[in-house]
């Protein structure tokens, strides 16, 4: 697990070179897995908690709100990093590339979940503060809470932890949310299409795992299939983005 959480860290977050303040009380704040050897995951209250209590250590630089609730009425909490205050207006009148990261629409793939707290536990220490002269952050850790709550060592076949057991893929309506977003049958999906149209973001990643599938390689991307994506778009991941990710992923881990 502590490898794949590695690699959608890297993919979600490269590290960068900039001010870093470390203060004691974000020192000592650990994400599940990290409290655990990588053992477990986060439950939803544990994402929760971590991300009020990051905001507390460093309130002039993470603000929390919520994009609204789950089937059963969890609510989805976001940060918004890189403006004065988390309302539509505030950070679209930033002027920055506007820039939202999801993790865990699928409750068993928790990578993403973990790797975007710890992005978020980076901004309040100070690190990136060189994106942020032209980016702000909307960052969802917990997209599929009620999938996420549905522990069961099951739920993934044969991925690799973690050892506690994981989420479910669907929602609590049995509803898989990546395949939501045309109908808009669960209250998920109504929630980040709001999310879209009222903060407009430039880009938005959307983190999943492999693990627990066949696949040729140890790291897997795609850029848009959709054929009406504009071709500038296209290329640039094409040609640039993923051949760099590739590189740096090679570097890195040989």
């Amino acid at each position: 697990m502590k490898q794949f959480l590695t690699l959608a860290a890297l993919l979600g977050c490269v590290t960068s070179v900039g001010a870093q303040t470390k203060p004691d009380a974000l020192d000592a704040l650990k994400t599940q897995p990290e409290s655990t050897n990588f053992q477990e995951t986060s439950r939803y209250q544990e994402v929760v908690d971590f991300m009020e209590a990051v905001a507390k250590a460093a309130p002039e630089k993470v603000l929390l709100t919520t994009f609204g609730e789950t089937n059963e009425k969890r609510a989805l909490p976001l940060a918004v990093i890189g403006a004065a205050a988390t309302t539509p207006a505030a950070v679209r009148q930033t002027g920055k590339i506007r820039v939202y990261i999801q993790g865990n629409i699928h409750g068993g793939e928790v990578e993403g979940k973990e790797s975007a707290q710890m992005l978020i536990r980076e901004f309040a220490q100070g690190k990136h503060e060189d994106w942020l002269q032209t980016m702000v952050f909307l960052i969802a850790p917990i997209y599929n809470a009620d999938g996420n709550e549905r522990f069961a060592l099951n739920n993934r076949g044969p991925q690799h932890g973690p050892m506690g057991g994981q989420g479910q893929r669907p929602n609590a309506q049995g509803l898989d949310l990546n395949r939501d977003h045309m109908k808009l049958d669960s209250p998920e999906g109504r929630a980040v299409v709001k999310l879209m149209n009222d903060y407009d973001p430039h880009v938005s990643m959307d983190l999943h795992t492999t693990n627990g599938t066949r696949h040729a390689y140890y790291l897997t991307y795609a850029p848009p299939l959709n054929q009406a994506t504009d071709p500038a778009i296209i290329s640039l991941l094409r040609e640039e983005w993923l051949p760099w990710v590739t590189r740096t992923i090679r570097s890195k881990y040989n």
